[in-house]
């Protein structure tokens, strides 16, 4: 999902960000974890501060895991716009949706309801299910600078652990044993996990079941 947004918000260079998203591609500093491995198990608080485990939540069926990288990326809203718009179709083959950000369970509400999303938003405060899941990663000195001195953006005031640091923004899709049957990461920020291929996967688990 090549994402476009309707949003007039500016976003830094994207040359510059992209030929160092490209070379953090190649190093694969942050690869994700791979299809057939057990899912790391968590919990973590939602934007309501409870607290939500990955292991019960998959006693009651499949589960969408979609990290994002905060409120304040575009891109990101548009993703999880889509993943309401497709909710109802993901929730009827047994699913749930769960979004992991790197921001306070404040954000988080206000990302909810801003977005009026129909799913959880939890937040991963010190990035430790974002490093087990092998997405951690820092955002480079030069985009840190674009950021700052072009427009006024410090995502070290955006994230809960007041760090540079993110994830890259990926989806996995978690059986109810725990392994990842499909996964969709990639460094460039503007490309996601296209929906219908999210249910198409959730059809071949449903069907192998």
């Amino acid at each position: 999902m090549n994402l476009k947004s309707s949003s007039s918000t500016k976003i830094p260079n994207v040359n510059v960000i992209d030929e160092i998203n490209a070379e953090l591609q190649l190093s694969q500093i942050a690869p994700g974890i791979q299809i057939g491995v057990l899912a790391p198990d968590f919990s973590l608080p939602d934007e309501n501060n409870n607290v939500i485990q990955l292991s019960q939540e998959l006693k009651k069926g499949v589960v969408v895991l979609s990290f994002y990288r905060g409120s304040w990326c575009r891109f990101c809203r548009a993703e999880f716009q889509s993943l309401q718009h497709n909710l109802a179709a993901i929730t009827e083959l047994g699913a749930k949706i769960l979004g992991i950000g790197p921001q306070h369970p404040k954000n988080a509400l206000n990302f909810v309801e801003k977005l009026e999303l129909g799913f959880n938003v939890l937040s991963d405060i010190n990035q430790d299910v974002i490093k087990a899941y092998k997405l951690h990663f820092v955002v480079h000195k030069k985009i840190q600078d674009n950021y700052i001195n072009n427009y006024n953006l410090d995502l070290s005031k955006k994230t809960a652990n007041r760090t540079w640091e993110l994830p890259v923004p990926a989806t996995f899709i978690i059986d109810k044993n725990g392994i990842i049957r499909d996964r969709f990461v990639n460094m460039n920020y503007k490309i996601r996990m296209e929906p219908k291929n999210i249910i198409k996967s959730l059809k071949t688990i449903q069907n192998t079941s």
